[in-house]
């Protein structure tokens, strides 16, 4: 359900269903209002409350206090009656500090002919009219805030169905934040948020084009998506958070584009309101809510709706974001760059999203979208902790979890897994001619031929160059018509035919456009179109003139024949005051014979406006024939016809028709030229002189073609040049002088200057080649002593890498090496004295080993030697004790081993070889001391 709402501060874009309230136009009533005013309630609670609320983002963000005040037609307000029966209930409803108002009507039925509308006692704004096209089966309404706390509720009531409405005004809402702005300014939100139309969203734009911010329930705000269903077909499904719920989803409004239109700031452009809805399933374990909005109309392609894609796989996403409407400001954008994790929140299976790297949500967010890094659907915000200074946390109702309960709607096969978005505005067909409409003939058309139009679209996305259009009239012969272009994609092009004769009655003109471009149109669903219209064979033309007083809204007229079917209609008409409206002239088409002129007033006072002191004119009114003949004047005195007044007039002795001997449809009985004539001329489409207003074809067309000589294709035969002439040139796409132009090959082809290498990574690259020759070389290491030297490189890039030892056991491993060279060399001895000595040892290990007496035997006997080295002797041990080889073990030699003494290692008086002279060695020499050697 879509209804109006006239800007106060910023436009709004609507479907309207017009008028205005007749209060606003009618000053001869003294209109009377009943009033009704909501207590008074403690802000600074409600507030303090939102504060505790608002921390987890699990519930709409509050932004009015609901009253229940159940004011009705028969309990409320005033009736005035008008003096032709009909009714006008006022009622105003005041809230005392309100920055706007809003109200949920609980009880909505309207009768055909009936108006509501919502204003503000200055008119600045205005909602409606609401009328029987807005009843639904819920029998509810919600109105979009208005500006200021008193708003008038106005009720037009026609006689005929007087006592048949049905209106209770259930909830009234006091925006005690000014959500509309009215007070303060936009940017409510965190500084952290961005707004949707700065750089980092323009990715997005689809996916934002599918956002809206949600009025709950007159007080709550929420986010919500449209997303896509499977036949693609602009279906409103609606997808927010189940907690979003509470009473009826009928009062709900929905506003598309609420956004600013500049990246820094806060202008706010033109935004789109639906109103109305019906919930189709909701859940808990995935906070869920699928709501059916507009009726189950598609939105209006002017708001630029975008139907979002979905994945219900579960697959974990690599990076997330999330369109939305934080503290129920303007549209923001948020972005995670890492991968969501999995959690139970609040019951519900949910992605987890650790920490928004870009932008948060708050509370109003609830609801919002999540999209993964394909731009598809995979949640609904639940709630969380995140704000511009904890940004941390924030929890996701998983789709994957909810498709089960929903598929059902938005995909019957329940498997489609992932479905993509889809933008109606977006062609879906490379080739598709349309017929957008037919805008003649329409109506009643007074003469005996018609001149059809058909107005032709390019629906795909590849220029239209050529269609056929093929039309009857009534399932008739088919004629066809060539039309040649070009028509780019989005563009149309109206189509003037040849006039058709045709006889009088009711009858239908039929059109299909066929074969664009020579092909086949892809999408045969919008190739016809047709167009009722009524000939009026012989018929002449009168005019209906109306001269108003000064309430030309009060005005209406009919004509009818002798069996009462109205024929033609007329007003109502503007007020203007104090001088009237002015004369007002109606053109009807009309055979010979008698008719009704109907003339109403809506007050009952006819246009007697002198009898008000506001207006100083009266009506009239005439009806003139062909000739501009009086044939019915106004008889009422001072044009008082009261409520409506019916005069007889006639039309004879006339019989319309073409009469210029020289056109096509000459008629030799007409007496009236009712301008009907078509002339001769060429009636060939493809002639150079073709004329679309020919009605008869005279034999002078002219073949069209190609008349220079040096053209490939010039014909001899053609009297007029139709710019199809193509020219000789170089036909072999392979040269590089080939003209892709030229009509036919005059053997100019040459291949050599433009080859050459093309490949841009290639190290002898040549620009300003098109032709590659397979010249060319690439970059790689041209170094012959690297490891990876490339013989075939055309250019060095620094990738060399070089030889050495690799073995990390080696004295000269070489960390850098790419390829071992066979150099290594290994840990030894280095010592040539020593016994053990390496010459191929690349660097000492410690384990050399030197030469001494390996013989234990004799008295030199040494441990550590690692080989003999023939120093072994025997004779200074043959009589132990004896140091001094005196041959006698006396004092002296005790002073001598005194003076050896603690000696460590290699000692003269060290008698048992232990590696030192000490007690034990004393002892022996006791048991030496005084023998005599041998």
């Amino acid at each position: 359900m879509l209804f109006c709402i006239l800007s106060f501060s910023y436009s709004r874009a609507q479907v309207s269903y017009g008028g205005e309230p007749l209060t606003w136009s009618n000053d001869k009533i003294n209109w009377h209002i009943g009033y009704a005013e909501m207590p008074e309630f403690d802000v600074d609670a409600m507030l303090a409350e939102d504060e505790i609320t608002n921390q987890y983002k699990n519930s709409p963000y509050r932004f009015a206090k609901n009253f229940y005040p159940g004011l009705n037609l028969d309990n409320a307000g005033y009736w005035h009656e008008l003096p032709n029966g009909d009714r006008v209930w006022l009622m105003s409803v005041r809230s005392p500090g309100a920055y706007t108002l809003n109200l949920g009507f609980d009880l909505f039925y309207i009768p055909e002919g009936g108006k509501l509308f919502i204003y503000t006692p200055d008119h600045e704004q205005l909602i409606g009219a609401f009328d029987h096209r807005n009843n639904n089966a819920d029998q509810e309404l919600g109105t979009w805030p208005l500006a200021g706390d008193e708003l008038i509720i106005e009720y037009y009531e026609p006689a005929s169905h007087q006592g048949e409405t049905q209106l209770q005004i259930g909830r009234v809402s006091h925006d005690y934040r000014d959500i509309e702005k009215v007070a303060r300014g936009l940017g409510d939100s965190g500084s952290c948020n961005n707004n949707v139309v700065c750089p980092e969203g323009d990715p997005w734009s689809n996916e934002i084009n599918a956002v809206a911010m949600i009025v709950v329930s007159g007080s709550g705000i929420c986010t919500g998506s449209l997303i896509n269903n499977a036949a693609n077909d602009g279906h409103p499904y609606f997808m927010t958070a189940n907690h979003c719920l509470g009473g009826s989803v009928a009062s709900w409004s929905f506003r598309f584009n609420w956004q600013s239109t500049t990246c820094v700031g806060n202008t706010v452009g033109s935004f789109d309101t639906v109103s109305g809805a019906t919930l189709l399933s909701s859940g808990a374990g995935s906070d869920y809510a699928l709501l059916e909005i507009n009726n189950g109309n598609p939105i209006p392609t002017a708001y630029n709706p975008y139907y979002a894609g979905w994945d219900a796989t579960g697959t974990t996403p690599t990076n997330q974001t999330c369109i939305h409407h934080p503290s129920g400001d303007i549209k923001k954008i948020s972005f995670d760059n890492n991968s969501a994790g999995s959690a139970t929140w609040g019951g519900a299976t949910t992605w987890r999203i650790f920490t928004w790297e870009d932008g948060t949500t708050e509370p109003g967010s609830s609801g919002s979208p999540l999209y993964d890094q394909n731009h598809r659907y995979i949640g609904q915000l639940y709630g969380g902790t995140a704000s511009c200074s904890n940004n941390i946390d924030d929890y996701f109702g998983k789709f994957s979890v909810t498709y089960p309960n929903i598929c059902a709607w938005i995909d019957p096969s329940c498997s489609a897994g992932v479905l993509d978005g889809y933008d109606p505005n977006t062609p879906t067909s490379n080739l598709d001619a349309q017929v957008l409409s037919i805008s003649a003939p329409t109506g009643t058309i007074c003469g005996n031929s018609i001149t059809p139009q058909v107005v032709v679209r390019n629906a795909g996305t590849t220029t239209i160059t050529s269609f056929t259009l093929q039309y009857n009239v009534d399932g008739g012969a088919n004629q066809t018509y060539a039309w040649t272009g070009p028509l780019a994609s989005g563009n149309t092009t109206t189509v003037t035919l040849p006039a058709i004769a045709v006889a009088g009655g009711s009858h239908t003109f039929n059109a299909t456009v066929l074969n664009p471009n020579g092909g086949t149109d892809e999408n045969n669903a919008n190739d016809s179109g047709s167009s009722p219209f009524v000939m009026v064979a012989g018929g002449g033309l009168a005019t209906v003139n109306i001269t108003t007083d000064c309430w030309g809204s009060e005005v209406t007229w009919t004509i009818t024949d002798g069996g009462g079917t109205q024929l033609y209609a007329g007003g109502p008409y503007t007020d203007s005051a104090p001088n009237g409206g002015g004369t007002i002239s109606t053109d009807v088409c009309l055979a010979d014979g008698c008719y009704d002129f109907n003339i109403f007033d809506a007050y009952g006072d006819g246009m007697y406006g002198s009898q008000w002191g506001s207006c100083s004119v009266n009506g009239d009114y005439n009806i003139t024939d062909v000739g501009g003949n009086i044939v019915l004047q106004m008889t009422a005195v001072n044009a008082d016809y009261g409520t409506g007044t019916t005069d007889n007039f006639c039309l004879a002795n006339a019989t319309s028709g073409c009469m210029d001997s020289a056109a096509c449809n000459y008629n030799s009985s007409a007496t009236t030229d009712d301008g009907s004539c078509v002339y001769p001329g060429c009636t060939n489409p493809a002639a150079c002189n073709y004329d679309s207003t020919a009605g008869c074809d005279d034999g002078s067309c002219q073949t069209a073609g190609c008349t220079t000589l040096t053209a490939c294709n010039y014909n001899a035969s053609a009297s007029c040049d139709d710019g199809s002439c193509t020219f000789p040139g170089c036909t072999d796409s392979a040269a590089c002088n080939y003209n892709p132009a030229a009509g036919c090959f005059d053997g100019s082809c040459e291949y050599v200057s433009c080859q050459g290498c093309t490949d841009t990574a290639a190290c002898n690259y040549d620009s300003t080649a098109t032709v590659d020759n397979g010249s060319c070389t690439y970059p790689g290491c041209t170094d012959s002593a690297a490891c990876n030297y490339n013989g075939a490189a055309g250019c060095d890039d620094g990738s060399c890498t070089y030889p050495g030892c690799m073995d990390t056991t080696a004295c000269n491993f070489d960390i850098a090496a790419a390829c071992d060279d066979g150099s290594c060399t290994y840990p030894g001895c280095t010592d040539n004295a020593a016994c053990n000595y390496d010459s191929t040892a690349g660097c000492s290990d410690g384990s050399c080993i030197y030469p001494g007496c390996t013989d234990s035997t004799a008295c030199n006997f040494d441990s550590t030697a690692g080989c003999d080295d023939g120093s072994c002797e025997f004779a200074s041990c043959s009589c132990p004790g004896d140091f001094n080889n005196s041959g006698h073990v006396e004092v002296s030699d005790l002073l001598f081993m005194l003076g050896d003494f603690g000696c460590v290692g290699t000692c003269v008086c060290d008698l048992n070889n232990d590696g030192g002279t000490d007690t034990s060695d004393m002892l022996l020499f006791l048991g030496y001391y005084g023998n005599v050697c041998p």
